[in-house]
């Protein structure tokens, strides 16, 4: 982060990221929350976004719902996070 508060990561445009399919959304928002795609696929019906705030807020809410759910945050753990925390050939 910069003396201003700012990240050096590069601008998104929300206009663009609003007007993807959902496929193509999951794909890119997908790393954001641990790498767990699902997060980005609960978000992507909340669309379309009018800040990034908002974007953040829908992603957060699929979360804050999974726990809900399921009474903890064990519904964050994919398979594929499963994996990565075996390690490789696991």
């Amino acid at each position: 982060m910069s003396a201003s508060g700012s990240t050096n990561a590069p601008a998104l445009d929300l206009g663009a990221v609003n007007a993807l399919d959902r496929e193509d959304f999951v794909r890119l928002l997908g790393p954001v929350f641990e790498h767990s795609p699902w997060v980005a696929a609960g978000a992507a019906g909340s669309r379309p976004f009018d800040s990034v705030e908002a974007l953040h807020t829908a992603m957060m809410d699929v979360v804050r719902d999974c726990r809900r759910r399921s009474g903890s945050i064990s519904c964050a753990r994919t398979p594929n996070w499963r994996a990565r925390r075996r390690g490789p050939g696991a």
